[in-house]
């Protein structure tokens, strides 16, 4: 048993400092080169976060607004959609209907890696005939969409 113990035990000779390789000290060039560029991950990093938290924040806010729009609580127009957004279009489009025309606004949310896209999809533009008087109707939200619709490409 004496031999078993003796086995197992660790030799002062093996944890000495002077059996130990320091590591050689790094030079400030590297530093800075390693430094520098987690830096510059980090900074990539946060502006796409905040587009696609911009992007993400905007289309649910428009799908929200859509869906009680649906239950027939509310009404979406271009100033609802300018109000959610607080900016206008970066294009928009005019696509010949059946009845009239209808309008895709294309809003755009730049990272430095990807360019995120929300299309609005406006109705026709209604006319209301109440008591002989022709009011025109503003054309509403029917749809929203991360992508483009085959009719804008």
């Amino acid at each position: 048993m004496a031999k078993q113990e003796s086995s197992s035990a660790v030799s002062p000779e093996s944890t000495s400092p002077q059996n130990t390789a320091a590591k050689p000290a790094r030079s400030g060039t590297e530093r800075m080169i390693v430094w520098g560029g987690i830096g510059l991950l980090l900074i990539v990093s946060v502006i796409e976060v905040y587009s696609h938290m911009t992007f993400q924040k905007a289309f649910d806010s428009l799908q929200t607004q859509l869906e009680q729009a649906d239950s027939g609580k509310t009404q979406i127009t271009r100033k609802e959609v300018d109000q959610i957004l607080n900016r206008e279009p970066n294009r928009s489009q005019k696509v010949k209907a059946f009845v009239g025309e209808e309008r895709y606004d294309v809003y755009d949310f730049k990272g430095l890696l990807k360019n995120r896209v929300l299309c609005v999809h406006y109705g026709v533009a209604g006319v209301i005939e109440t008591e002989g008087v022709k009011t025109v109707q503003e054309p509403e939200v029917i749809g929203v969409s991360p992508e483009l619709p085959d009719a804008m490409l």
